[in-house]
């Protein structure tokens, strides 16, 4: 498999990965009154998504933090 196709597949998986957690963490949960209502809470969920909460392909850190770290520091998992 060439490298852009691994690199492809894995993309795929993250965005699978990033609407199944989207999926069971709100969208499942709510009865939503109103299209408002489903932007303010997928909003809070990005937010706390990509500002809060920890990933492992991260080191453990949020996607807030890993941006802001030096880069020629590994990430350790």
């Amino acid at each position: 498999m060439s490298k852009n196709r691994l690199s492809q597949a894995k993309q795929v998986r993250l965005i699978e990965r990033l609407n199944r957690s989207l999926r069971y963490e709100v969208l499942d949960l709510y009865l939503f009154r109103s299209l408002v209502q489903v932007r303010q809470l997928v909003g809070q969920w990005r937010t706390q998504y990509n500002e809060q909460r920890p990933h492992d392909a991260l080191g453990g850190l949020p996607p807030s933090v890993y941006t802001t770290q030096d880069r020629k520091t590994p990430v350790q998992n």
